[in-house]
């Protein structure tokens, strides 16, 4: 088994609980980036993605996954790396709408 550095402690808790209540065989989405609309994961390959994918800052305070709207699953952080993420999240989506008024999107 692969050791990942992160989750630790109660957030490997935390993830070991999100996993165990996502079907085995079902790929599910969630967000490892401000800027991503959400990556496909399974349950074996999610330590994987997560540790590769979400940056570090971000990563070493993830402490879970919430299901948002969309379906998607977004990841949970301490108060201020939370208000980070915000932040950095809006800042892609303003950046997206210029692009799109500019460009047009699907």
């Amino acid at each position: 088994m692969t050791e990942y550095k992160f989750p630790i402690g109660s957030y490997k808790k935390n993830m070991d609980e999100f996993l165990a209540s996502l079907p085995d065989d079902k790929m599910f989405y969630v967000r490892l980036r401000p800027e991503d609309c959400s990556c496909g994961c399974f349950k074996h390959t999610f330590y994987q993605r997560l540790n590769e994918e979400m940056p570090v800052y971000f990563l070493s305070s993830c402490h879970g996954f919430k299901q948002g709207e969309s379906g998607t699953y977004e990841p949970v952080f301490t108060r201020v790396v939370q208000a980070a993420w915000n932040a950095a999240y809006s800042e892609y989506l303003k950046d997206k709408a210029e692009w799109c008024a500019k460009w047009g999107c699907d």
